[in-house]
């Protein structure tokens, strides 16, 4: 039976535009991703694309390992040596040490937002080996600003500051745009793709009562049971199947294209959660926590729109119902309420932006003293909600009466 109703779904016009679809908005991600990347040229030119690609690989192999005293006293050394010898035109020569230039970038400046591409230029060997005690430092500073008072409590605060000391030190370093393009390029893709599978199965329910056939569907032997039951399996098999499928062809694309190496590499490194960072992860391992939350997320979509389709028999409805938190979001953040704001935190789509959800700027969940951050909130309260739909939906769908 369940074999029987996937057959059905890719049966119709609307199923198979939906997989060209698919397949479209994941090379457009993968076109924007890898054309968006550049570095410069040894003309003063930007190298973009593949080409800045293949340069960066090559000229960051030097620096790959932990970012330890010793890494970044020879980054600031050798930024000094290049310097003198070419004045402006060291751009082209800095990029094997430019991960390390870009923290650098971000840590020694007045504030907590600031960023000062010629920090390196100023700084001694001796200070750039305080480049952790000086991110705490910011991070510190920045909570005890008025900015900083008012977005988080005294709670939430001690919590940042202990998660950031217990990171491990030092981070692991290295070429990883393949991984960060293949986390973030992930993440943009589902926001499009989601509401695309969830339509998928928009129709899985509602077309027995457009067919006219709802009748003989629920006077049949297993109608009440077995049949209900096969169609939630079908559409929590297909939605997830195409699901995996969608990040398999991105990670072997992006990987293939872009490199696999710096998969170990720690995340915290990267510019994304460097100064908010809260986890001590690898590159490979924020990607399959990223797979289990595109996951989570995916699903909720979908039995959403079954439920819809189940409840109101109506296709168009159950379609409208996929696409209804990513326009809720959209409606919510360009909202002057301020009272919505802290209703973004738990969206859906902060399941498939894992590069956002890793800062304590994701935002918290505080009962009492007890506080824990927003991923692994939304891991939870989205994963019982796609625990406890599908018994909800069979129990709806076995009740229907025919038309």
């Amino acid at each position: 039976m369940t074999r029987y109703e996937i057959k059905k779904l890719f049966s119709t016009a609307g199923s198979k535009l939906a997989l060209l679809l698919l397949l479209a908005i994941l090379l457009y991600t993968a076109f924007s991703m890898i054309s968006s990347l550049s570095c410069p040229g040894p003309e003063g030119d930007m190298l973009r694309g593949l080409e800045a690609v293949a340069a960066m690989r090559l000229s960051q192999k030097d620096y790959t390992g932990p970012m330890d005293e010793a890494m970044l006293r020879r980054a600031v050394e050798e930024n000094a040596r290049l310097n003198a010898l070419y004045g402006d035109s060291a751009v082209w020569y800095k990029t094997a040490f430019a991960p390390v230039r870009d923290l650098i970038s971000w840590t020694f400046v007045p504030a907590y937002r600031d960023f000062d591409y010629y920090a390196i230029d100023r700084l001694s060997p001796g200070e750039a080996a305080g480049l952790y005690e000086r991110r705490a430092a910011l991070v510190r500073d920045y909570l005890r600003s008025e900015e900083g008072a008012r977005l988080y409590s005294q709670e939430e605060a001690a919590y940042i500051l202990r998660r950031m000391e217990a990171l491990e030190t030092p981070a692991a370093v290295g070429y990883t745009k393949g991984w960060d393009t293949l986390i973030q390029g992930s993440g943009l893709m589902l926001i499009l793709a989601s509401p695309v599978l969830a339509y998928l199965v928009s129709g899985l329910f509602s077309q027995e009562r457009a067919l006219r056939a709802d009748a003989i569907f629920f006077s049949s032997r297993h109608g009440r049971k077995k049949a209900v039951a096969a169609k939630v399996k079908a559409g929590l098999l297909t939605v997830s199947g195409l699901y995996l499928l969608l990040e398999l062809i991105w990670a072997v694309l992006i990987l293939s294209l872009l490199g696999a190496e710096g998969g170990g590499c720690s995340v915290q490194a990267n510019i994304f959660s460097w100064r908010g960072g809260l986890y001590d992860l690898s590159f490979f391992e924020a990607w399959i926590l990223h797979l289990a939350c595109g996951a989570i997320g995916a699903l909720f979509l979908a039995c959403l729109t079954m439920l819809v389709s189940a409840a109101f028999n109506s296709t168009p409805l159950a379609a409208a119902a996929a696409f209804l938190p990513t326009l809720l979001t959209v409606f919510i953040s360009a909202s002057s309420l301020s009272g919505l704001a802290r209703l973004l935190y738990w969206m859906p789509e902060g399941l498939f932006l894992l590069r956002d959800e890793l800062s304590f700027e994701a935002g918290f969940l505080q009962l009492g003293p007890a506080v824990w951050p927003m991923l692994p909130v939304l891991m939870v309260f989205y994963g019982l909600i796609c625990l406890a739909l599908p018994p909800c939906l069979y129990q709806i769908y076995r009740k229907k009466q025919p038309c």
